[in-house]
C-alpha cells in the first residue's frame, strides 16, 4: 500500500478507536474492583506478579532495539530525502523553464496571453509551476520508499531482539521466591564492564551512533531479502501446530486465556501512555521552537541597535552578529528540541511501566465471565497538565529516566545474566517457552500495521509541508513588505527590515500548524493500527500452545471459562 491508501485505511477506522478504548478501560476497571473484593491467594499473586515483570522486561528490549534501529533510519532518511526533496523541487521548475525553450509552448503562451489578457503577464509562470507540480509527485514516491524504510528497520529491530538477546525462554520464567533470591545473589557478583556502561549511555543518548552510519545507509540502500526470508521462517515457527478446531483442556485454555489478558492489557497501556506522552513532548517542542525563532529574530534586532549604538566599524560583525546571535538561539533550541523528541517514547515508556507496577492487580487474571456484573461508579482518568506544567514536568521526567538507567539499568543487565544459571523445572521452562512464543506472535501482529501506519501517516505529513510551507512563506513575504511600508512614511530600510522579519516569522506559522496536525494523526494512526492488531488476536485460541499441550489435552473442558481450581 502506498502512504496515501495507509492513511485512507487509518481514517477509515480511527472512529472506532474511541469506544474500543473506553471498553478497554471500563473491563479493565471492572477487573481491579473483583479484586478488591475478591484478592487472589498470596502464592498465586506473586506467580503472576512475576510473570507480569518477565514480560515488562523483554516488552522494554524488544521496543528498544525497535525504536533504536526505527531512530537510526529516520534520521539517515530525513537526511537523503532533505537533499532529494530539494534536488527534485529544482529540477522540476528548471525543467519547466527549458520547456519554454520549445517553439510549440511559447507558442501556446502567446495563444493563452491573447486570450486572457489578464493572466496573459504570468503566462511564463506556467511551465515552471506544472514542473514544482511533478517533482511534488517524485517527492510521493520518495517519501513512501523512506516510510517503508524505516518501518523495515523498526520490524528488523524487534526481530533482532527476539532472535539474540531475548531466545533463551528463561528470560519469561516466573521465578519462585527461593529463584528470585539466587538470582540477586548471582547478579550481584557479576563484575560491571564497558559494554554494560556503553549500553546505559546509548540509551540515555539522543544521538546518532556515528559508529553504525555505514550499516544503516548499507541497510537503507539494500533489500535485505535474506532477513526478511529469516523473519517469515521465524513466524512460521511461532504458528507452528496451531488447530483451532482441537479440543483443549481446561488447564491449556486458562494457560492462553492468562496469556492474552497479561499481554493485551500490558501492551495497550505501554503503548498508549507513550505515545500520549511523546505526542505531548512534540507539540511543547514545536512551540518551543517556534518562539525561539521568534525569539531569536527578536534578538537579533536588538543585538543590531546595540552594534549601531556602540558605532561598531568592522564590517563583518556588523553586518553578520546580529544573524549569528539570533541564528544561534533558534538553531539551538532546534537541536534541544530534536534531543527531547528523540528520548520521548523511551521516557513515555518508562513512565507507563512505572504506573503499571504502583497497582500489582493489573498483573493478576480475572476471567471477564466474572467481572460482567460488576458495577464500576467511575473510571478514573489521568488529567492533563497545562501546558507550562507539563514543562517543567518534561524536564523532570527525563532527569528521572536517566537516572533510573545509570543505576538500575547495570542491575537489569546482570539480573538478565544470572538467568542463565537458574535451574527451572519441567514445568517453568515449558510456561517460559509459551509466555515467549506468545508475546514474539503478539509483537509481530503488532508490527504489521503500527509501524506502517504510523510512518504512512508522517510520510503523507512531510509531503503536505512543502507546498503549506512555500505558501506561507510566500504569504508572509507579501505580509512583511506591506507591514514595511506601514512602519514608514519615507521608506526607511530599517523599518522595512522590521516589517520583513515580521513577515518571515509569519510564514513560518502554517508550516509549524502542519506539523502539530500530523504529528497528532501519526500518534492516532499508531493507536488506531494497535486497536486493529489485538482484534485480530482476541481469539485466546490463538495463545495456546499446541506443541506442548498438557495431558489430558484430548478431553473437552467442562466450562473453559473458569478458572484453574487454587
Amino acid at each position: 500500500m502506498g502512504i496515501f491508501s495507509d492513511y485512507k485505511a487509518y481514517k477509515k477506522y480511527e472512529p472506532q478507536y474511541a469506544l474500543w478504548k473506553d471498553d478497554k478501560d471500563k473491563s479493565e476497571a471492572k477487573k481491579l474492583e473483583y479484586l478488591k473484593k475478591n484478592p487472589v491467594d498470596e502464592k498465586t499473586k506473586q506467580e503472576e506478579i512475576q510473570r507480569g515483570k518477565a514480560l515488562l522486561r523483554a516488552i522494554d528490549v524488544m521496543d528498544e532495539y525497535s525504536q533504536s534501529r526505527a531512530e537510526n533510519m529516520e534520521i539517515a532518511t530525513q537526511q537523503v530525502m532533505g537533499v532529494a526533496n530539494t534536488l527534485a523541487q529544482y529540477a522540476g521548475v528548471g525543467l519547466g523553464f527549458l520547456t519554454m525553450l520549445l517553439p510549440p509552448v511559447r507558442k501556446g503562451l502567446d495563444v493563452l496571453g491573447n486570450k486572457f489578457p489578464k493572466i496573459g503577464r504570468y503566462r511564463f509562470l506556467i511551465p515552471p509551476a506544472i514542473g514544482f507540480l511533478a517533482s511534488i509527485g517524485a517527492i510521493v514516491s520518495m517519501q513512501g520508499w523512506a516510510a517503508s524504510k524505516e518501518v523495515g528497520a523498526s520490524r528488523k529491530g524487534r526481530f533482532e531482539a527476539m532472535r539474540n538477546e531475548l531466545s533463551d525462554p528463561k528470560n519469561f520464567a516466573v521465578l519462585n521466591e527461593e529463584q528470585v533470591k539466587k538470582q540477586e545473589e548471582i547478579a550481584a557478583k557479576i563484575p560491571t564492564t564497558k559494554d554494560m556502561k556503553k549500553g546505559i549511555r546509548a540509551k540515555n543518548s539522543s544521538l546518532l551512533n556515528l559508529a553504525n552510519i555505514g550499516s544503516i545507509y548499507k541497510e537503507m540502500i539494500g533489500q535485505d531479502v535474506e532477513d526478511y526470508k529469516a523473519r517469515e521462517e521465524f513466524d512460521k515457527k511461532l504458528h507452528a501446530g496451531e488447530d483451532f478446531k482441537k479440543e483443549l483442556s481446561e488447564k491449556d485454555t486458562l494457560q492462553a486465556k492468562k496469556d492474552q489478558q497479561l499481554l493485551h492489557n500490558i501492551v495497550e497501556k505501554i503503548d498508549t501512555a507513550s505515545q500520549d506522552y511523546a505526542e505531548n513532548v512534540e507539540l511543547a517542542t514545536q512551540t518551543l521552537i517556534s518562539a525561539s525563532m521568534a525569539g531569536g529574530g527578536l534578538v537579533g534586532w536588538v543585538t543590531n541597535l546595540v552594534v549601531k549604538a556602540m558605532k561598531v566599524q568592522n564590517k563583518f560583525v556588523k553586518g553578520f552578529l546580529p544573524f549569528i546571535v539570533g541564528g544561534g538561539i533558534a538553531i539551538g533550541f532546534s537541536m534541544w528540541a530534536a534531543s527531547i523528541q528523540k528520548q520521548a517514547s523511551r521516557v513515555g515508556r518508562f513512565l507507563a511501566k512505572k504506573d503499571i507496577e504502583k497497582n500489582l492487580d493489573n498483573f493478576i487474571y480475572v476471567d471477564e465471565e466474572k467481572t460482567k456484573d460488576v458495577r464500576v461508579e467511575k473510571i478514573e482518568k489521568k488529567e492533563k497538565p497545562g501546558f507550562f506544567k507539563f514543562m517543567i514536568q518534561m524536564f523532570k521526567d527525563n532527569r528521572e529516566f536517566k537516572k533510573y538507567n545509570e543505576t538500575e539499568g547495570v542491575k537489569n543487565i546482570k539480573r538478565s545474566k544470572a538467568l542463565k544459571d537458574i535451574e527451572l523445572t519441567e514445568e517453568q521452562l515449558k510456561d517460559a517457552k509459551r509466555l515467549q512464543k506468545n508475546t514474539f506472535k503478539t509483537f509481530n501482529k503488532l508490527d504489521e500495521k503500527s509501524q506502517q501506519y504510523a510512518e504512512s501517516v508522517e510520510a503523507v505529513g512531510e509531503v503536505v509541508n512543502i507546498p503549506v510551507s512555500l505558501a506561507g512563506m510566500a504569504a508572509g513575504t507579501a505580509l512583511g513588505g506591506y507591514i514595511g511600508k506601514l512602519l514608514t512614511k519615507q521608506g526607511s530600510a530599517s523599518r522595512i527590515k522590521v516589517g520583513m522579519v515580521i513577515g518571515a516569522l509569519a510564514g513560518i506559522i502554517p508550516g509549524v500548524i502542519n506539523n502539530i496536525y500530523f504529528t497528532k494523526e501519526q500518534k492516532k494512526a499508531s493507536r488506531v493500527a494497535h486497536m486493529l492488531a489485538l482484534d485480530e488476536m482476541k481469539d485466546y485460541k490463538k495463545y495456546v500452545d499446541y506443541e506442548n499441550l498438557s495431558e489430558d489435552s484430548n478431553k473437552p473442558a467442562k466450562n473453559t471459562k473458569s478458572e484453574e481450581k487454587k
